[in-house]
């Protein structure tokens, strides 16, 4: 892979690297923050911003809750602190899966569109930071 830059900017590589770093504090951002508000907002209150969350078991919301933040940590530390780096993949992956069950969850029930727009904008990151990260793992012949 050359690394000439594009019209005189960053090599695509360089691009690459900067856009894959986004979506990772992005995608887990998002997650830690659903994590926080499920363990941190009593389900009462937290009901008024995610109403499905007043509806189903306190188990489910606490449950989604550990999920969203093992996913925050995954698709982010392990890259970031360069220890086992190539968790980043089968995270992303993770991350990717979470957002499709939430989004089969918001459809199936009937919820307004943005509860499962977001879904598909985080599904859409994972996606990239996973096929990022696993071409860049990925053998040179």
């Amino acid at each position: 892979m050359t690394t000439q830059s594009i019209e005189g900017g960053a090599s695509p590589s360089k691009l690459m690297r900067g856009g894959l770093w986004l979506a990772q504090v992005l995608v887990s951002a998002l997650f830690l923050s659903g994590a926080f508000m499920k363990f941190g907002i009593p389900i009462e209150q937290l009901s008024k911003i995610m109403p499905w969350t007043g509806e189903v078991s306190p188990m489910l919301v606490y449950g989604t809750g550990l999920v969203d933040a093992l996913g925050g940590i995954g698709i982010l530390f392990p890259a970031l602190t360069r220890i086992r780096p190539e968790l980043t993949v089968p995270a992303a992956i993770g991350c990717f899966l979470l957002q499709v069950c939430a989004f089969v969850f918001h459809v199936t029930r009937g919820d307004p569109a943005p509860a499962y727009l977001t879904n598909v904008v985080v599904m859409a990151l994972a996606a990239f930071v996973g096929w990022g990260y696993a071409r860049r793992r990925a053998p040179r012949t």
